[in-house]
């Protein structure tokens, strides 16, 4: 595989089911144009999964020349890492090979191809992400192991959400340059958690129109509701922790009637 191959930014389709939590009084969050609905990666098309099947065995494949999570079986400073047949494309085998570390990139890195990350991670969307087993992988409560590449039928390839504060007091210092941190909702739907990510600031401000476009860095899409539950518009406003977080208005953070959980912290919105 030649050097500038591997440069091309990979076209993982990645994608994470996704759920708005209903919101008290007459708004509710908007499904469709926020925060967490958005899929993850550049690829095109593919089935919506969140990780193995049932009878899924943990593990890397015999035939694996390389262990993806203990990074064994690669001369130094190679990585081992998902083999891809053609990148620009997206199209990849189930195998693993090694590849080379131009530049180790971690969670806070962007990069513009697998090269550009340290072995462990992988390129995805422009920044780098960590593969994991299980959510102790994943640091904060805002990690979770559920990112996987649709059509994939390994079952160790899993990766994490990044963990970082979405309130709009927040510096997203866990997000890299030019990505904000949002809520998103991830799991079945008997057993929706919230989590958080890192994704491309959104051009929406406070108060504008968010029906086809993400809402900026600390802000969600709130639809507004009519006396008969219809939604008339969608519009950003500002996300905000409930119990101990002041709007700028000087209002309290109003929570939802379905309370929206990152670990303990329980986050709401602004009154617009």
């Amino acid at each position: 595989m030649s050097c500038s191959a591997r440069r091309v930014l990979l076209r993982f389709t990645i994608v994470l089911i996704a759920a708005f939590g209903a919101a008290a009084c007459a708004t509710s969050e908007a499904p469709g144009s926020g925060d967490d609905d958005r899929e993850i990666g550049s690829g095109d098309g593919g089935t919506d999964t969140t990780g193995p099947g049932p009878d899924a065995e943990p593990g890397s494949s015999s035939s694996d020349p390389c262990d993806l999570h203990e990074q064994t079986g690669c001369p130094d400073p190679d990585a081992c890492d998902i083999e891809f047949v053609d990148f620009e494309e997206g199209q990849f085998t189930d195998q693993l090979a090694c590849r080379g570390v131009a530049i180790p990139g971690r969670e806070q890195s962007t990069c513009n191809g697998a090269e550009e990350c340290a072995a462990g991670y992988q390129c995805i969307s422009g920044h780098c992400r960590a593969y994991c087993q299980d959510d102790d992988d994943c640091p904060g409560d805002g990690g979770a192991c559920t990112l996987t590449r649709s059509g994939s039928e390994r079952n160790d390839d899993l990766l994490c959400t990044k963990d970082c504060a979405p309130d709009f007091d927040s510096e997203h210092e866990n997000c890299p340059g030019g990505y904000s941190c949002y809520i998103r909702f991830v799991g079945p739907d008997d057993d929706r958690r919230a989590v958080t990510d890192c994704f491309e600031t959104g051009p929406a401000g406070l108060g504008d129109d968010c029906e086809d476009r993400r809402c900026g860095a600390g802000l969600t899409c709130q639809g507004f509701v009519d006396g008969d539950g219809n939604v008339v518009r969608r519009s950003c406003v500002d996300r905000c922790r409930v119990d101990d977080q002041t709007c700028p208005s000087g209002d309290a953070c109003r929570g939802f009637s379905t309370p929206t959980l990152v670990g303990n912290t329980e986050y709401g919105v602004c009154p617009e």
